[in-house]
């Protein structure tokens, strides 16, 4: 019993499937398909095609009709596709340039003329803008791209709207490129401690005097004499208060340390002068 009832919810599923099913699309083929065989152009394989689909659309107008008879509020539905196909071919022949009401209703043109059709006038481009209107009104309206406000896979889309931010691979500044690496063999380089304030660089001594260059030379080439020291033996008295160092050129162009003092001049080399004048120390 259970077997019987699912074989007859099969065959009920298969019979809708064929009464929802078009036939234009397999009419169109089999009127390309007769075409060839009037040309003899068509191969055993196309020809036995031919045969099965001229076989499918009876099925389906059949399956169609007792649809229909049973239930008849779907009348309109089912023969939709053939409504509109026969409307379409009856327009087609009053477009024919060949057409007649009487003598030739289906605008069928005269042997060895080619088949023409005039253009459309503008109360058939109006009168068919408005059939198709009529036909499917529910074809224009769009449906809705998002789930209706205050639904949870809205507020999922919310919650995920920051999860699409691209966020950057690195923290800004670390994509400079790397100090060159030391040559080998070098020692690592130094890292100052913290907080360590340098020290301000003085400039080199200056250089040592080239050889055979006298040192009263350099004395008197700079802003400073330069003071030979006193030779071997020389005696120098104890200096009281009112003495005074002074300095002498001798006669051979050196200069020598004296001291004035008791009215005596002190050179080195010998004790003492006498009677030297005051103005020329």
């Amino acid at each position: 019993m259970e077997k019987t009832k699912n074989r007859t919810e099969r065959q009920k599923a298969q019979d809708f499937s064929l009464v929802k099913r078009d036939t234009s699309g397999i009419e169109e083929e089999i009127e390309l398909l007769e075409n060839s065989e009037v040309r003899d152009a068509i191969s055993p394989t196309q020809r036995a095609k031919l045969t099965d689909l001229r076989a499918e659309p009876a099925v389906i107008n059949e399956k169609k009709d007792e649809w229909v008879e049973e239930h008849p509020e779907h009348k309109n539905p089912v023969y939709r596709s053939c409504y509109k196909k026969a409307k379409e071919e009856a327009s087609a022949s009053e477009r024919s340039i060949y057409y007649d009401p009487v003598m030739n209703p289906y605008g069928v043109a005269p042997p060895g003329m080619p088949y023409m059709e005039r253009s459309l006038r503008p109360d058939e481009v109006d009168s068919q803008g408005e059939s198709s209107e009529e036909e499917d009104p529910d074809d224009d309206i769009p449906l809705p791209s998002a789930p209706p406000p205050g639904s949870k896979q809205e507020e999922d889309e919310e919650e995920d709207s920051d999860d699409d931010i691209p966020m950057p691979a690195s923290p800004p500044g670390s994509n400079a490129l790397p100090p060159p690496p030391l040559p080998p063999g070098s020692p690592p380089p130094l890292k100052s401690p913290p907080n360590f304030i340098p020290t301000p660089s003085f400039p080199p001594p200056p250089p040592p005097p080239p050889p055979g260059f006298r040192p009263d030379q350099a004395a008197m080439s700079g802003g400073y004499p330069f003071i030979p020291s006193p030779p071997s033996g020389f005696h120098v008295p104890p200096l009281r208060r009112g003495s005074r160092l002074y300095l002498h050129r001798h006669q051979d162009s050196r200069l020598y340390l004296h001291l004035r003092q008791d009215s005596r001049f002190y050179l080195p080399g010998q004790d003492y002068l006498d009677n030297l004048p005051e103005d020329n120390p």
